[in-house]
């Protein structure tokens, strides 16, 4: 893997390769870094920023996805955010041409959305984004967070396993939570976390003199900025039992039963 570190903060992760056509644009922008009293806007954030952009508008970012990642929720579409990350980007496609089609749509998305968020750009982060996707947001809370017995327990354990660590926040969130949260309040976390210094590139398939000739072109011109950083003590990285924390969820009427027992252990080559 080949790391190159461009001028104004962005790393790029390359690799040649004959039989693969891989590209993402991610940034270190988590659920973690939601604040305390808008849970999901790192989600939400992420939804409104693959909505559109300058040069794509939405139908043609459909065209896109179905044209080369089987949909708009197709199997080759790799957008995604977790606790600690946001990445929009696509999986191995068939041909080469095929991939840079895609990072070309993927990086107007994404530097739209940040010129926007800046105050240097034309408007895609707007009322019409905020409410659609919210209803997209809430969707997949039902559809993952809260129907998939699975995801819901394991997001269950987090928030009994930590008392203050940012990583027991849910990754998605309900309808209360997503009417609090306001146009105005995702551009500005878009702004302080969706950062030049934040940001990275992945290609795997072109040799590496090409892929920075691409994020050169495509990104060269963004400005350098830091992101904020994370209001956190590190106090609750390693949580200390005191007891037995359990909780019980009951359903009626689904059939099933999940059982999860979970132990905190010490950092990687501890002891533990």
């Amino acid at each position: 893997i080949n790391v190159t570190q461009f001028d104004n903060g962005i790393h790029l992760y390359s690799m040649a390769s004959s039989t693969l056509n891989l590209s993402a644009i991610g940034f270190r922008s988590g659920s973690i870094h939601d604040p305390p009293d808008m849970s999901g806007i790192n989600h939400l954030g992420e939804h409104m920023s693959s909505r559109r952009g300058v040069r794509y508008n939405v139908r043609e970012v459909e065209r896109v996805m179905n044209r080369y990642m089987g949909g708009t929720h197709g199997p080759d579409i790799n957008v995604r955010c977790d606790r600690s990350s946001v990445l929009y980007g696509h999986d191995d496609l068939r041909h080469r041409k095929y991939m840079w089609k895609c990072f070309d749509m993927y990086a107007d998305l994404v530097k739209s959305a940040m010129l926007d968020a800046y105050g240097l750009g034309s408007r895609v982060l707007d009322m019409r984004a905020l409410k659609v996707e919210r209803g997209a947001v809430h969707n997949e809370y039902r559809l993952r967070g809260t129907d998939v017995a699975e995801e819901h327990v394991h997001d269950l354990v987090h928030w009994h396993l930590y008392r203050s660590n940012p990583a027991r926040r849910r990754i998605d969130c309900g309808r209360k939570a997503l009417s609090r949260i306001k146009l105005a309040d995702v551009r500005k976390f878009i702004a302080d976390r969706y950062t030049t210094e934040n940001m990275f590139v992945i290609m795997i398939g072109p040799r590496n003199n090409e892929a920075v000739d691409k994020v050169r072109e495509y990104f060269g011109d963004l400005p350098q900025r830091s992101p904020t950083p994370l209001i956190y003590d590190h106090s609750d990285d390693f949580p200390v039992l005191d007891g037995i924390r359990s909780f019980e969820l009951v359903r009626p009427g689904i059939r099933q039963h999940h059982v999860a027992i979970a132990l905190p252990t010490g950092n990687y080559l501890s002891k533990d």
